[in-house]
């Protein structure tokens, strides 16, 4: 126990901490990472000098770490986000234009807020503004066991489902849902999706999940994973939404302006996007974040 806790600079304060489920403590390792990187600190994709070349390499790395970590194809599928709240929005926002009148999202009620009111504000103020109607359903969860009633998920789940939206593993119950069984309602739920595709789409809050578990993206059948690195060791301000490649084609970005924009494809009359991760990754991102948390999760060991 002494040698876990040398490892962190926490115990210096004579602290005791125990809300994991929170965020997790950086390790001295991560933060000596961040020191060394900053010699060299500089934005990326902005620049020739040496050292914006040499930040850009590393941070683009990060994102086939990432990739890798939780066994998407590659780092078109990543979006590199604050936290797992922010990755959730990405996905409200990205599908916004693409909900019909008569839709519906299916969720749960073990959901915590960060995937439960943006779905609620979706259908119950922003779309309505835009003249839709769209409902918002929950699938019951038992009271005894706490786990998810996966018959009545079922029942809700219908030909008019766009996204059913499921955390992993609930923060406040512990229960570790079925995931393979409720893609497989999503998967046969008939929706007709803009790509052709008649099925569901599923999000996936991983947030409590990705830290301790093994993950096969593709091979859970999601087409959305959110998670946050603050709660695998890594500093705050650091999340990811990894997505299937075609669900980030086929959808608006959620912010512009910056780095998404194509090199030389913005003008007065057109505005053209760069490929995928760049087209949604506006503005400056967080550098030195994004490579602590490569380390924290995926990547080679910081030491």
């Amino acid at each position: 126990m002494a040698a876990v806790r040398e490892r962190f600079v926490f115990a210096e304060a004579g602290r005791v901490t125990t809300n994991n489920a929170a965020n997790t403590q950086p390790p001295r390792a991560l933060l000596a990472l961040m020191q060394r990187l900053a010699p060299l600190y500089d934005n990326v994709h902005r620049g020739q000098p040496t050292a914006s070349q040499h930040t850009t390499r590393l941070f683009e790395a990060t994102y086939d770490d990432i990739a890798a970590f939780v066994g998407a194809p590659g780092r078109s599928n990543v979006v590199l986000v604050r936290n797992t709240t922010e990755a959730i929005n990405t996905v409200m926002y990205t599908l916004l234009t693409q909900f019909r009148e008569g839709d519906n999202i299916v969720t749960t009620t073990m959901e915590r807020n960060s995937n439960f009111v943006p779905w609620f504000a979706l259908c119950n103020q922003i779309l309505p503004r835009l003249g839709r109607r769209v409902s918002l359903q929950l699938a019951r969860v038992d009271a005894l066991s706490g786990e998810l009633d996966l018959a009545h998920l079922a029942s809700l789940v219908d030909a008019r489902t766009k996204l059913g939206a499921c955390t992993a593993a609930s923060n406040f119950l512990g229960t570790q849902n079925p995931l393979a069984d409720v893609s497989a309602v999503a998967a046969a739920s008939g929706y007709l999706q803009p790509g052709g595709e008649r099925r569901s789409y599923l999000l996936i809050d991983s947030a409590q999940w990705v830290p301790s578990h093994a993950v096969d993206m593709q091979a859970l059948g999601a087409d959305y994973l959110a998670f946050s690195f603050h709660k695998m060791l890594a500093p705050f301000g650091v999340g990811a939404l990894v997505a299937r490649e075609e669900r980030l084609t086929q959808s608006l970005p959620f912010l512009y302006g910056g780095d998404m924009a194509d090199d030389g494809g913005v003008c007065a009359d057109r505005v053209s996007y760069n490929d995928l991760p760049w087209e949604y990754a506006a503005g400056t991102p967080n550098i030195l974040g994004a490579g602590a948390a490569a380390a924290a999760g995926p990547g080679p060991d910081a030491e």
